[in-house]
């Protein structure tokens, strides 16, 4: 019993790694080599900083079927790698939903202090809806103090996440 289970948990990794080699072939059948070298490098910074890399190699692959440059494709991954640390910052603790939920909003000009409010107010629950919605209200043209507000209130009245 035990040995099956040794044996299907090997399995299970070997073909997580070959699916990660082969997301890895596929980037670096598409970008020249010194592109794929640093995303690769910022894939492996963010890993080991314990942010959420598949966002990254989203933004990666985005950047291939656009046919975008080489170092335009390396830049935009950064840049998401630097909105996904800002968020994991504002928001520790954070599961990898709400990091992401926070680099969305970020990216769309919320600044890391509103972030850090949303999870003071809210401190026991999650937090990707509320601040998914911040996002999308910005994101829409709202303007961000008044969405901000309002967000905050909301998180602050504990309103449920369906509600919301």
């Amino acid at each position: 019993m035990i040995r099956r289970l040794i044996i299907s948990t090997a399995a299970l990794l070997l073909i997580g790694s070959a699916s990660a080699e082969a997301q890895d072939s596929l980037l670096a059948s598409r970008l020249d080599p010194d592109a794929f070298r640093q995303v690769s490098a910022i894939v492996d910074s963010a890993r080991a900083a314990g942010l959420p890399t598949e966002p990254l190699l989203d933004k990666a692959r985005e950047g291939v079927l656009k046919r975008a440059p080489g170092t335009l494709i390396v830049t935009q991954v950064r840049k998401r790698a630097g909105q996904l640390g800002a968020a994991q910052t504002a928001l520790f603790p954070a599961t990898d939903a709400e990091i992401l939920a926070g680099a969305d909003a970020i990216n769309w000009g919320v600044p890391q202090s509103t972030l850090r409010e949303i999870r003071r107010v809210r401190s026991s629950s999650e937090l990707t809806v509320p601040i998914g919605v911040l996002a999308d209200l910005v994101g829409r043209g709202v303007q961000l103090d008044t969405a901000s507000a309002v967000v905050i209130a909301l998180a602050r009245s504990d309103m449920r996440d369906n509600d919301m």
